[in-house]
């Protein structure tokens, strides 16, 4: 049993950019998949909870660019092990490098366990399962917390849920809620400007044809900082609340 694992991806045309960078959603892609394969080798993976009713979800996470995203063809290697317990949370980080060893992306991630059946909050001890950890070493020491959707005048998107977003859950991954965010730039805002960070409060789910509205505000008193934030119009359920810093 590895308690820390390491992958090496290689950027793939599908991954990559106009700007031929490795996209955002990209890096939440392989952040979802070495996760995922973590789970399963410490006995914690989908097919062991899916037996016990129970399942992972992805609350909150962030990202952090520190350094040149690699291209496509470039090869990168992405690590990741569990915190531990955070109040109801459980933490896992990542640290993305290039291909020189350095360092360009960190990651931190809050995951919810729920049953299956009530949709309600439970815990791995109950389940008769353990996660080990390692709680004092991080990628990012940040954990959730509550931001509000304030700021400048709002731009306004409109975006439906189609057959495309819908992943094996039949609903929206984490990930393309990535690809919504950053659809509501324009192409000059996309070559003037690169994500520094993003965070994501992931709130609520949604389904083929729902259609959200997608609200885009300048954050006050913070230079390059919006806050994207979505709401499903059938009932006003508040689907996802995002910072994203650009430089």
């Amino acid at each position: 049993m590895n308690l820390k694992i390491q992958s090496e991806r290689r950027v793939e045309s599908f991954d990559a950019d106009l700007h031929n960078k490795l996209k955002i959603s990209s890096i939440f892609n392989y952040m979802q998949d070495i996760a995922a394969k973590h789970a399963d080798e410490l006995g914690v993976g989908y097919h062991v909870l899916q037996e016990k009713k129970i399942f992972w979800v992805l609350s909150w996470a962030k990202v952090e660019i520190e350094g040149p995203l690699p291209s496509y063809g470039e090869s990168l290697t992405i690590e990741t092990w569990a915190k531990g317990k955070h109040r109801l949370f459980y933490m896992r980080d990542f640290l993305l490098r290039n291909n020189a060893g350095e360092i360009i992306i960190r990651g931190t991630s809050a995951w919810l366990l729920l049953d299956a059946e009530t949709k309600r909050l439970t815990d791995l001890n109950r389940m008769g399962l353990d996660l080990p950890a390692f709680p004092d070493e991080h990628a990012l020491e940040e954990y959730p917390g509550k931001f509000d959707f304030h700021g400048g005048e709002a731009q306004i998107s409109k975006r439906k849920v189609l057959y495309s977003d819908i992943d094996i859950n039949k609903h929206v991954n984490n990930s393309r809620y990535i690809e919504f965010i950053l659809d509501c730039y324009n192409y000059r805002e996309h070559e003037t400007g690169q994500v520094k960070a993003l965070t994501i409060s992931y709130k609520g789910e949604t389904h083929f044809m729902d259609e959200l509205e997608i609200s885009r505000a300048p954050l006050p008193d913070a230079k390059n900082s919006d806050i994207v934030n979505a709401m499903r119009e059938s009932d006003g359920k508040e689907i996802f609340n995002c910072l994203i810093e650009w430089k």
